[in-house]
C-alpha cells in the first residue's frame, strides 16, 4: 500500500511521527542489542523456519531481534532491520516464536520494498481506514497473518504426523 501521490512531505512526516509514537507507546523501555546478542530461543525459531524452507539462510542475517516488554501486540517492526518480540514469549514454544518471527519478517519485507516512509504512512493510513484494526482487515497485516497461518498449519501437521506415528507404535 504505497503512500498516496498527493501526500505532501509534511503529511508524510506527520504519519511517520504517528507510527513512531505508536512504537514508543508499545515498547517504551526497549533497547535492541545488535545481532551478536540474539537470544537462543530466537535462534532456535529461525533455525526451525530455515529447516522447513520458510526462509533462506540470509533473511534474518542482518536483523536485530530482542525480547522487550510490549504494552500491546506480540511483536513489532520499528525499523527495516529490527524486530521486537514481547518478552512474555520468552518461554513460548519454538513453534510459537517461529510464527511470530515469520509474521514480523513479512513487515520487514514490506518496509524494505515500500521504503520506510511509505510503509509507516501506509500502515497508519490503513489503520485509520479500518478503524484501528491490527488484524486481517488491515492491508499490511493481512499478508503477515497469511504467512503466519501457513507456518502454523505446517508445524501443526508436522506435530500431528509425529504424534500419529508414535501412537501407532
Amino acid at each position: 500500500m504505497p503512500v498516496l501521490a498527493d501526500e505532501t512531505p509534511a503529511q508524510q512526516l506527520e504519519c511517520v511521527r504517528v507510527f513512531d509514537v505508536l512504537v514508543s507507546l508499545a515498547a517504551p523501555v526497549c533497547t535492541i542489542p545488535d545481532i551478536s546478542h540474539r537470544p537462543t530461543e530466537i535462534t532456535k525459531a529461525i533455525d526451525l523456519l530455515r529447516e522447513n524452507n520458510f526462509v533462506s539462510e540470509v533473511e534474518f542475517q542482518e536483523i536485530d531481534i530482542a525480547f522487550c516488554a510490549l504494552n500491546f501486540g506480540l511483536g513489532l517492526v520499528p525499523q527495516a532491520n529490527k524486530i521486537i518480540i514481547d518478552d512474555g514469549l520468552q518461554r513460548a514454544s519454538t513453534d510459537t516464536l517461529a510464527e511470530v518471527l515469520i509474521h514480523e519478517l513479512e513487515h520487514i519485507k514490506q518496509m524494505r520494498t515500500m521504503g520506510a516512509i511509505d510503509f509507516k504512512c501506509g500502515y497508519i493510513n490503513a489503520l485509520v481506514d479500518c478503524g484501528g484494526c491490527y488484524d486481517e482487515n488491515h492491508p499490511l497485516e493481512a499478508p503477515a497473518y497469511q504467512v503466519q497461518a501457513r507456518v502454523r498449519d505446517f508445524l501443526l501437521s508436522k506435530w500431528q504426523q509425529q504424534f500419529d506415528s508414535e501412537d501407532n507404535q
